[in-house]
């Protein structure tokens, strides 16, 4: 017996002219994650692992341990992703000490109990237009990283299209390379 075919709607396709974009700072640092359930640190992660069993990212999974009560009173319950950057982690990006950057952007401007805890800078929101993705990336190269301040090769920025909930980078240097092609240069 066959089943009757059941119509299915195709879904509205939003206008790329309407899109809504959040442009914020691409850190360079390592892409890490904590993960809160039940009011406790369930997880902490790397882009690749679990932090587990004595593993760490230059210190990140201590970083949370230390900080387990607040982090868990500012996050609350969910995976928050973001860029563990500072002293010895890729360019240091001129901080004094790690910080964790989130990439959730609607917590931008935010307090936090926790030291060292901030959010990417939210550099603009607009509507999808490549244009002023170029004006901010310009207006970044020219005075420098939001993140930290004085601090003059910013990484870049990352455009967040929130009706397909896509992020891209666009990067101050090489931007037309894959990273595997600028390792031999």
């Amino acid at each position: 017996m066959s089943k009757e075919p059941k119509h299915v709607k195709w879904p509205s396709i939003t206008r790329l002219s309407k899109a809504t974009v959040y442009l914020s700072e691409k850190i360079d640092g390592t892409s890490c994650g904590i993960h809160i359930a039940d009011g406790k640190i369930a997880a902490v992660q790397s882009r690749n692992q679990l932090l587990e069993n004595g593993k760490d990212q230059n210190g990140f999974a201590a970083w949370v341990r230390a900080n387990e009560a607040t982090l868990v009173e500012d996050l609350g319950d969910g995976i928050h992703f973001g860029e563990w950057a500072g002293p010895g982690i890729q360019k240091g990006y001129g901080l004094k000490e790690k910080t964790f950057f989130l990439f959730d952007t609607r917590h931008y401007g935010r307090p936090w109990l926790t030291p060292n805890l901030s959010v990417v800078p939210l550099l603009r929101t607009c509507q999808l237009d490549t244009a002023v993705f170029q004006e901010v990336l310009e207006g970044l190269k020219a005075t420098g990283s939001v993140a930290s301040p004085g601090f003059m090769r910013p990484e870049g920025i990352i455009v967040f299209v929130y009706d397909t909930q896509t992020r891209f980078k666009i990067l101050c240097e090489n931007d037309n390379f894959h990273k595997g092609q600028l390792d031999g240069k």
